[in-house]
């Protein structure tokens, strides 16, 4: 594993949600000197700690520790967000998912002249 890589990950993370590191670290119960050792490469955390940093940036254990792309990433949160989802939401998500993608479409076609 490559610890300077995951660190810059949950960096990355944590700074998507607005979190300094100080608010990160009180909200997963460890220190924020060990907060910024993580996230330079400087300390290994343990399993149990990586499930609460990605329970708490709310981004899988796998996303952290393996080398995804950003695709791949997005496909990951999309799969999970949507495994918890009933049959008809997943149908009316389907529906403002196609919504969108046409006035993205759109957009990109207006920009075009």
């Amino acid at each position: 594993m490559n610890y300077k890589q995951i660190g810059n990950k949950i960096r990355e993370f944590r700074m998507e949600k607005n979190l300094t590191q100080e608010e990160f670290a009180e909200q997963i119960g460890i220190s924020v000197s060990y907060v910024g050792q993580i996230e330079r490469g400087q300390r290994k955390a343990s399993i149990k700690t990586l499930e609460s940093i990605g329970s708490r940036l709310e981004v899988p254990l796998p996303v952290l520790i393996c080398e995804l792309k950003e695709a791949e990433h997005i496909s990951c949160i999309w799969n999970e967000k949507a495994e918890k989802l009933s049959v008809e939401d997943k149908k009316t998500m389907l529906i403002v998912f196609e919504m969108i993608l046409d006035m993205l479409n759109a957009n990109r076609k207006e920009e075009r002249f």
